[in-house]
């Protein structure tokens, strides 16, 4: 409902194309919603994560399941859904039937609708004919950075190096890659120690997570 130019929202949707983004306000003021709702807006997958106190970020990277075989449980380790998230979404299209009214795509129309999804950072690959392996790289949603200590935002710091995206192991220092495109946004109550001592659990944030980002303060 805020028309004015320039506003926090505004500012946040046009960081978001080149940069990842922090966003600072107050409780309430609607940070992981406008989030949520851009990811609604533009179609991209989301995924939502949340620096509680109870968060175990190295689980995002890898954890442990239990996983039954010839009737024996046994002890595996998986991708976690962070790694799984940064790595896109996988879909197959024959692009030819993309056409609203139900005609084929000429091989120029495919070729500039392949060029529109490219300019969104989509990765797209032929596979046979006109079917093609699209990755669309997903927004990843941090709540709550202001509860982050060291330890929880260690996977994540290479991660929001522009260009340079790899998350990492926190216990084996091991690097993955991070698909080109994928957005990593944390929300943030406002201030440096958090909510102005208003009583939540908070601590001093990440400053070289920070600096590698545009920020955005939300007012009520």
């Amino acid at each position: 409902e805020d028309d004015t130019k320039y506003n926090a929202r505004q500012k946040a949707l046009l960081f978001l194309r080149n940069s990842h983004l922090i966003i600072n306000g107050d409780t309430g003021t609607g940070k992981d919603e406008i989030i949520m709702r851009l990811a609604y807006l533009t179609k991209l997958p989301i995924r939502i994560f949340n620096f509680g106190t109870e968060a175990d970020s190295t689980g995002w990277i890898k954890r442990l399941s239990l996983k039954k075989e010839e009737g024996v449980t046994q002890t595996v380790l998986e991708d976690g859904s962070l790694k799984k998230s940064s790595r896109g979404l996988k879909i197959h299209r024959d692009l030819s039937k993309l056409d609203p009214d139900g005609d084929d795509l000429s091989v120029e129309e495919i070729q500039q609708l392949i060029s529109e999804m490219e300019s969104f950072n989509w990765q797209v690959t032929n596979i046979i004919d006109n079917v093609y392996e699209i990755l669309i790289p997903s927004l990843n949603l941090f709540s709550d950075f202001d509860r982050a200590g060291h330890l929880k935002t260690e996977a994540i710091r290479q991660a929001v190096e522009k260009g340079k995206e790899h998350l990492t192991d926190p216990i084996t220092g091991e690097m993955f890659p991070v698909l080109p495109g994928t957005r990593f946004i944390f929300t943030s109550n406002s201030g440096v120690d958090g909510d102005n001592n208003r009583g939540m659990v908070t601590k001093i944030k990440d400053a070289s997570i920070q600096n590698r980002m545009c920020a955005v303060t939300f007012d009520h």
